[in-house]
């Protein structure tokens, strides 16, 4: 799509997270200043940590994770066909510890049952995915390519990590309050479902962002049409005239989420016993297997889907026909 455009798609849906996330932030800063006596005690303290353990623990694990990561890209650029058939070898290879974990803790050779199966499937998959293997190399080696020639992705993506770690901070206060003060379950189930919205819709916009990147180069690249900030074009029309597209998709799913979550939080709470315990058992199972499958199945259709969305400025039922 490379005519300008003058309408958001799904603003409805646009409109209603927006509202929602105004409701949230309302519902936060009334809880934050209301004050209102509570017989709930909530205690941060943690017993045998100093701050300056936690600031020590948090610059290592920055430091393991930046280095890991540029190794990781490098072994994708350089070596992309060993790196898929390592990462094919590599659950072998943590199933035969295992094994060998449970051989030495005097579980026997019944151990070695998991990583035998998973040689058996691993054989069956290669055989059947060799075929694919070369293409795959190519795209992750054009993909890296892709990434040095525009470093603004990896802005953005420290961009929204730091957005995530801000409106998860918030999230957590509102929840400490909800508990704090006493506020009606609810208001506690509002607040988690509006956490998923907002966590799944802001992922989504990363992923239009990305995706936006990618066919824009693919399309357009040695064009009058490619823009001249990739990046950020593509952020514009992923928080603009296509941000209802992800929040329609956010929605869908956080449904299902929500509905997963209110299963397995009433899961371990049920006092039945006997024949209605069993029922009410099988139906929860029964339930949650529904909706794990749902899940799968939105949650691919909704990454191909904003592919679309992304790509050709396209709302997102007419992008989940295609």
């Amino acid at each position: 799509n490379t005519e300008k455009e003058n309408s958001c798609n799904d603003l409805a849906w646009l409109i209603i997270f927006w509202i929602n996330f105004a409701a949230t932030l309302a519902l936060a800063i009334y809880l934050i200043i209301k004050k209102k006596p509570s017989n709930t005690k909530i205690s941060f303290k943690i017993e045998g940590i100093k701050g300056a353990d936690i600031g020590i623990c948090a610059g290592v694990g920055v430091g393991v994770g930046l280095v890991s990561n540029i190794i990781h890209f490098i072994f994708i650029a350089c070596c992309a066909k060993c790196y898929l058939g390592c990462g094919m070898a590599i659950g072998l290879i943590y199933a035969i510890i295992g094994a060998l974990m449970v051989l030495l803790g005097g579980g026997g050779l019944i151990g070695f049952i998991l990583p035998a199966l998973y040689l058996v499937l691993l054989i069956m998959f290669y055989c059947s995915a060799c075929k694919y293997i070369a293409f795959s190399s190519i795209m992750l080696k054009q993909s890296a390519k892709l990434l040095l020639e525009y470093p603004g992705i990896i802005c953005f993506c420290i961009y929204q990590i730091l957005w995530t770690i801000i409106y998860n901070a918030l999230f957590c206060v509102l929840i400490y309050f909800v508990q704090k003060k006493g506020i009606h379950p609810a208001v506690y189930l509002y607040v988690v479902f509006s956490y998923l919205w907002c966590t799944l819709t802001f992922e989504y916009v990363e992923y239009m962002t990305i995706s936006g990147v990618a066919s824009s180069w693919y399309f357009l690249v040695n064009t009058s049409y490619l823009p001249g900030s990739l990046v950020c074009a593509s952020y514009k029309r992923a928080m603009g005239t296509s941000f209802g597209s992800a929040a329609f998709a956010g929605f869908v799913l956080a449904v299902i989420q929500f509905l997963e979550y209110i299963i397995e939080s009433t899961a371990d709470t049920s006092s039945d016993s006997g024949v209605l315990g069993y029922i009410c058992c099988i139906l929860k199972c029964c339930a949650m297997c529904i909706l794990c499958l749902l899940e799968s199945c939105v949650s691919l259709l909704n990454r191909f889907a904003l592919i679309y969305c992304a790509a050709f400025g396209i709302p997102y039922i007419a992008a989940c026909k295609r």
